[in-house]
């Protein structure tokens, strides 16, 4: 009786997730067609997300720098992210998410 439910278990599990799936994959596309996802948009214009990616030598002082000319220009800092590995020579690598503030 183990043996059966371990076979009927494993048919049954790939049919089961396959029709969750399909379901959920159509509760997507309706809320997607309905449009509910624009209501942040205004006048037809949507805010315009930004990826700012900056690969450089060490310098001090260098995250405030751009945080500083970021938000001169209008943008809105969301997220911001450094990597820098050991060494003398290191590439510092910041990537920075900002949002159009206007």
């Amino acid at each position: 009786s183990i043996i059966w439910a371990v076979l009927l278990a494993c048919i049954t599990s790939p049919i089961i997730l396959t029709l969750v799936l399909r379901h959920y994959n159509r509760l997507a596309e309706q809320y997607l067609e309905k449009q509910q996802l624009d209501t942040s948009i205004v006048e037809g214009r949507g805010p315009l997300h930004v990826n700012i990616q900056i690969r450089s030598s060490i310098v001090p002082g260098m995250q405030d720098a751009i945080k500083r000319s970021i938000n001169s220009i209008g943008l809105f800092v969301i997220d911001q992210r450094s990597w820098s590995p050991r060494g003398l020579n290191a590439i510092v690598a910041s990537e920075i998410y900002a949002i159009d503030s206007k």
